[in-house]
């Protein structure tokens, strides 16, 4: 879920950038921020190390400037997931980036 859009007034990013993840590791909530440069279809996806999707966290339109998404460490069907390394993948456009971060229960 899209929960904010920080614009920083006259400050219009000129590329897509993916942020690492805060805190991390994490407990029971973390942050995952990206800027766009304009409006954009946006899909944010965690997955196992195994490459196995564990969540969709966003798929819709992101918008200029700074967004910022909440992920408290579970999967699609809400079930908390196991302690590990987790990768989540940022898709807008032409823009395909991944990171890793880490859930400490």
């Amino acid at each position: 879920m899209l929960v904010s859009n920080e614009d920083e007034p006259g400050a219009l990013p000129e590329e897509v950038a993916l942020n690492q993840n805060y805190p991390n590791p994490f407990n029971s909530r973390t942050l995952i921020q990206f800027v766009l440069p304009e409006e954009e279809q946006v899909t944010l996806t965690i997955y196992d190390t195994r490459g196995k999707m564990v969540r969709q966290l966003f798929d819709g339109t992101g918008r200029t400037g700074l967004n910022t998404i909440h992920w408290d460490g579970k999967n699609a069907n809400g079930q908390d997931l196991a302690s590990g390394v987790y990768i989540y993948r940022l898709e807008a456009g032409n823009f395909v980036e991944t990171k890793k971060m880490v859930f400490l229960k």
